[in-house]
């Protein structure tokens, strides 16, 4: 699915780490991703210990997220507790509405950036943490957490450190978004809990969760696995999930990659085509019953998230069956084109989900043309950008898009992450590239940025080739921080940040708790 797809994308590959685009935080040894938008720094550093203490100002609330990220986090990174009360220099948290102002950025929802920026001012007396709201207070708390570094050369043992300056930071994004697929396994909620917690702590904000047979779908009990999450199992992972600014978003396929549905034998009758297996029919009024059932079980069991992912992908085939069960060739043919086709399947099935109150995803491509993107409802959002026609038509309809990128195209079990010299490759000049860069670079580059109205960035990896998605971290936080702060720094510097961060970010929960 979608796998390496990258029409409308300008590249430019990092091979070795520029000097001008390494940071002065890493310079000084220090580790924070994503890169914060502006970092002024004094030439002292100093430590910091558990004699500190947390001091909220009136618009903070008691055991806010981001008091409590800080307090976990310094614990379980650097284990030391922050003092309940006590004498010694504060962490002060503050939210003033209005007082950080949100610089150049890609996204023209200043409103949405502005709720997640953030101001830094470290000094040996004092810190002080100000945001216009609780997300920003929050992404600062991350932040800080991230920045401590362990005594140096020359520092007394035993002790943690901070640079003096100020650090003001805002994404470029207001949507950014990784993919975790359950497709061909179901994770412990403990493991998905994790999941989210560490999608936080690179400041995701979308955790997109496809589960399709693993899910208990009240509405279609004949799809259901025998180990399948429950309603309140899922509601229970998106209120995790808005504890610390992650929506978890609901994704589910059609008409096409549907095959976990028309396999089964009382579905039989929905397929396109009576021998495959692969995609719906679009003009058959059970196919909409089945669908809107199974979309309405998942917006009952996500209350409080605000999205949801149509996935109209790859449904090639739409608009050309004619047979005893499917006859889309001939409302094709009444409507103009399969395309036409196209638009008033994804229209009808995206209705129903923004009539109970979802904000709707999809992918606007191929079978799909750019004549057609006029007649699609203009509240959509498109998950992908895609040719420079269609970015232009959708921008000119309203539709805003999401930069798509693939953490995993077609490598086998492990993510490319680095790669070989020529001289030391078995077969050289397969013109391999390394997918975290990759990825890093798609984002900061697309040209689309030119052409479309862009308001986000996911980062994908399809389970069809069976990897467990903890194997592609690397990825989701090098695109997470190109969504953040795009082009810089030199995404290998980030590589190292973000393996210094990993671990240390709840200890490791995977191994040995997957129901497969």
């Amino acid at each position: 699915m979608r796998a390496g797809f990258s029409v409308g994308i300008c590249l430019v590959l990092a091979v070795e780490a520029q000097p001008d685009l390494v940071s002065s935080l890493y310079a000084r040894g220090y580790a924070v991703i994503p890169e914060p938008q502006e970092v002024k720094l004094d030439p002292n550093d100093f430590p910091i210990s558990g004699e500190w203490r947390v001091e909220r100002r009136p618009a903070v609330e008691v055991q806010s997220a981001a008091e409590n990220v800080l307090r976990t986090g310094l614990e379980e990174r650097h284990a030391f507790k922050l003092v309940e009360n006590g004498s010694g220099p504060a962490i002060r948290l503050e939210i003033k509405v209005g007082s950080v102002a949100v610089g150049n950025a890609q996204d023209k929802d200043r409103e949405a950036l502005a709720r997640e920026a953030y101001k830094l001012s470290l000094a040996r007396d004092g810190i002080t943490l100000t945001a216009n709201a609780p997300a920003g207070l929050f992404y600062g708390a991350e932040t800080l957490v991230q920045l401590l570094r362990p005594a140096g050369p020359g520092d007394a043992a035993g002790s943690w450190w901070l640079p003096e300056g100020e650090i003001t930071d805002w994404p470029d994004l207001e949507y950014r978004e990784i993919f975790w697929d359950e497709q061909n396994h179901l994770d412990h909620l403990d493991v998905i809990r994790q999941a989210i917690r560490r999608a936080a702590y690179f400041k995701v904000n979308a955790f997109t969760l496809r589960l399709n047979e693993h899910f208990q779908y009240a509405s279609a009990p004949g799809l259901v696995d025998p180990y399948a999450m429950s309603p309140a199992e899922l509601q229970e992972l998106t209120d995790y999930g808005q504890k610390y600014f992650v929506q978890v978003v609901p994704y589910l396929d059609g008409p096409a990659h549907v095959n976990f549905i028309l396999q089964r034998d009382e579905f039989t009758k929905l397929r396109e085509f009576p021998n495959e297996a692969f995609e719906m029919c679009s003009t058959n009024p059970q196919t909409y019953r089945l669908l809107e059932g199974m979309l309405q079980d998942l917006i009952d069991a996500t209350k409080g998230s605000t999205y949801f992912h149509l996935s109209t992908d790859e449904a090639w085939f739409i608009g050309k069956a004619d047979n005893d069960q499917c006859h889309e060739a001939q409302r094709a043919k009444e409507l103009g084109s399969p395309s036409k086709l196209w638009v008033e399947y994804a229209n009808k099935t995206a209705q129903y989900l923004k009539e109970h109150g979802r904000q709707v995803i999809f992918w606007g491509e191929d079978p799909m043309q750019a004549d057609d993107i006029p007649s699609l409802a203009p509240w959509l959002i498109n998950g992908e950008v895609y040719s420079p026609e269609y970015n232009r038509a959708f921008h000119a309809r309203g539709i805003r898009q999401i930069i798509y990128t693939n953490s995993l195209p077609d490598d086998q079990l492990f993510p490319a992450y680095y790669t070989l010299s020529p001289e030391d490759e078995v077969r050289p000049g397969e013109e391999t590239s390394e997918r975290a860069t990759q990825i890093f670079n798609e984002i900061s580059y697309s040209m689309a940025r030119q052409q479309a109205d862009i308001m986000g960035a996911g980062v994908y990896a399809w389970g069809d080739l069976g990897p467990h998605p903890e194997t592609y971290w690397l990825g989701y936080a090098l695109g997470a921080s190109a969504a953040w702060h795009p082009a810089y720094p030199d995404p290998h510097q980030l590589a190292q940040s973000s393996t210094k961060s990993f671990t240390a970010v709840a200890p490791p929960a995977w191994a040995g708790s997957t129901n497969y």
